[in-house]
């Protein structure tokens, strides 16, 4: 025989024989019993592999005889056992029987019978992910086992995702040990997995922010624009003050759409209209698991379903890194993202006085809410981070208008519900940034020597550059510690001795303002 078809044949005995050296270590966080039976290698087969290579000269004692599963077959249980393990609410039930499923299949192939080809490919196959896992295996071993198994890995690319997404569920899960946690990390970075910018939430009984502070109930255009800044988005938010022709047409391309609205519970789950949940929505999709995080999550759930969006490194990274988890676990991911939290914390005005870490609004009165419509494979989408699942409201006619025609008779349906004359509504446009455009376009024109078109693109191009201008004023007030001219305007009151009458007032306005709010269905009672 070659000797390239004789290494390949050692190494399969070597897979026989072959475990992980420390499998209490490697699964103490997912299971009480760290020992497993082979469903494919008897003990007349590990005999005969023992003495086959005892006669080629190799120390078997060097391979390890506890159960014959190879690290590569540890660490894909693992990763389903670990998906077992997780509380209720880390992952979906579809991820679960995905995981019983094949760990049943694995348990009752021990007393399956398996075809002599079959067995001989699993156990070369094995050998070689075991050179890949072996720590003294030389360079140029690991990269002639990394073709082969590249050769053979096509059927198994769906398997693989499921397993590797096991692992960064380990990491997302906040209750995990760190030795567990420290071992996915090895996983994961050896797969290419591995998203920087990560950690687990802190959370307790009392405080779920994770450090997401608490941040206005409507950041408006310039927080939202800012935020899409930080991330690394070429997109821009404008408000949309009818649903008419004329305004969304001004406002084209629109992307997607963000409606705020004030949270009535207990309505229709499925969105309204003739939504109804896809449990198999193929794209992104993050379940909100923080508080305070409505606005972020609403603009990632909309943006990382727009194909071929330009996104900065770290989107990239994150969406890369929550590909094949469930909509509970990619929000985890989410929430651990220190990228994200910074760029998420920027909408909040500084204070020294913490207001996430107070009480959370129990009234109707604060209970406002940001989910995002738009278009995904030929329907039009709701991605509600309160719902399990993205809501799918139908296709739509691409003349005209086009996806915003079919989305404006959803929000429409859903103004619909509430009291006539109600107020509680904001919908934002999310569209390209048009700066760049104008600016060529504008080069363009005058290139031409069309004065006439040249005049009209600057006026247009200065009226965004002076929109930019406002923003990042309001941002910058935003930002700004407003605590100072607070306490110097009182103390000023004090002097002039009109401070208790200023409070007097403002008290007997704020019970007129609830008053009045109670009145209108606004509030509810104490």
């Amino acid at each position: 025989m070659t000797d390239s078809h004789e290494t390949r044949v050692l190494a399969g005995y070597k897979a026989t024989l072959s475990f992980v050296l420390y499998p209490s270590d490697h699964f103490n966080f997912v299971c009480a019993d760290p020992h497993f039976s082979n469903p494919n290698v008897s003990p007349e087969a590990k005999a005969h592999a023992e003495k086959v290579l005892a006669d080629a000269g190799i120390d078997i004692y060097g391979i390890g005889l506890a159960d014959g599963k190879s690290e590569h077959e540890h660490r894909v249980l693992g990763g389903y056992k670990s998906t077992l393990s997780f509380v209720y609410f880390a992952l979906g039930p579809e991820a679960k029987a995905h995981a019983e499923q094949v760990l049943v299949g694995n348990e009752a192939s021990a007393t399956g019978a398996t075809t002599a080809d079959d067995e001989h490919e699993n156990r070369v196959l094995g050998g070689y992910k075991a050179t890949l896992s072996n720590p003294n295996a030389g360079h140029k071993a690991k990269e002639h086992a990394k073709e082969v198994l590249n050769t053979a890995s096509g059927a198994h690319s769906e398997h693989d995702k499921h397993v590797l997404a096991g692992y960064k569920g380990v990491l997302a899960k906040d209750n995990t040990s760190e030795e567990a946690k420290e071992k996915a990390r090895i996983i994961l970075s050896e797969a290419g997995e591995l998203c920087s910018g990560f950690r687990p939430p802190a959370m307790d009984d009392e405080d779920n922010s994770s450090g997401w502070q608490l941040t206005e109930s409507d950041p408006g255009v310039t927080g939202l624009s800012e935020l899409l800044k930080s991330l690394g988005i070429p997109l821009v938010v404008d408000d949309l003050y009818s649903l008419d022709s004329e305004s969304l047409a001004a406002l084209q391309p629109i992307r997607a759409l963000i409606f705020l609205f004030k949270w009535i519970g207990g309505g229709d789950e499925a969105g309204g209209g003739e939504g109804k949940y896809d449990e198999d929505f193929p794209g992104f999709f993050a379940h909100q698991v923080v508080n305070n995080a409505c606005a972020t999550i609403a603009v990632l759930n909309g943006v990382c379903n727009i194909p071929s969006l330009k996104m900065g490194p770290e989107l990239t990274d994150l969406i890369s890194f929550t590909a094949g988890m469930d909509s509970q676990t990619t929000g985890l991911a989410v929430t651990s993202s220190d990228f994200l939290r910074s760029a998420h914390n920027a909408l909040s005005p500084p204070s020294v006085l913490s207001i996430s870490d107070g009480p959370q609004p129990q009234s109707s009165e604060d209970a406002y809410h940001f989910i995002s419509y738009l278009p995904v494979v030929g329907q039009i989408y709701e991605f509600d981070g309160l719902k399990r699942a993205p809501v799918a409201h139908g296709t739509y006619n691409e003349n005209g208008e086009g996806w915003v025609a079919k989305a404006r008779e959803v929000i429409e349906k859903r103004i619909g519900t509430y009291p006539l004359g109600s107020l509680h509504f904001n919908l934002l446009a999310v569209r390209d940034d048009p700066i760049p455009s104008l600016h060529e376009q504008l080069t363009a024109a005058q290139a031409a020597g069309q004065e006439l078109a040249a005049a009209e693109l600057m006026s247009r191009l200065t009226q965004e550059q002076e929109k930019r201008a406002r923003w990042n004023f309001e941002n910058a007030l935003r930002r700004h510690n407003h605590l100072g001219l607070i306490h110097a305007l009182l103390v000023q009151l004090a002097k002039k001795g009109q401070l208790d009458t200023a409070v007097t007032a403002a008290k007997a306005k704020m019970q007129e303002r609830l008053a009045k709010a109670r009145a209108t269905g606004q509030m509810e009672e104490d």
